[in-house]
């Protein structure tokens, strides 16, 4: 995986995404895999770092059934029908 970065601090020398990607392309990488180097290559990169420094990552995913109500909304529901 490649990371592409300014390595600036100041706005005002920061490039344009697609002069970026056009210079990736003198790089020899083809359109897909320059945006995945400017954009997802470093988001996973800062969200993987984030976790790291916690010694262990933890993710919890809750999935609700759009027809179904979660028990919260089941019991405002029944309140505001008495």
């Amino acid at each position: 995986n490649i990371v592409i970065t300014s390595g600036t601090g100041k706005a005002k020398l920061l490039r344009s995404p697609y002069d970026v990607i056009n210079f990736c392309f003198l790089l020899g990488f083809d359109e897909n895999k320059a945006k995945q180097a400017l954009i997802s290559n470093s988001q996973q990169l800062l969200f993987h770092a984030k976790y790291r420094r916690h010694n262990k990552s933890i993710l919890k995913i809750t999935l609700l059934n759009e027809n179904k109500t979660s028990d919260l909304e089941k019991s405002e529901v029944m309140e505001t029908e008495e």
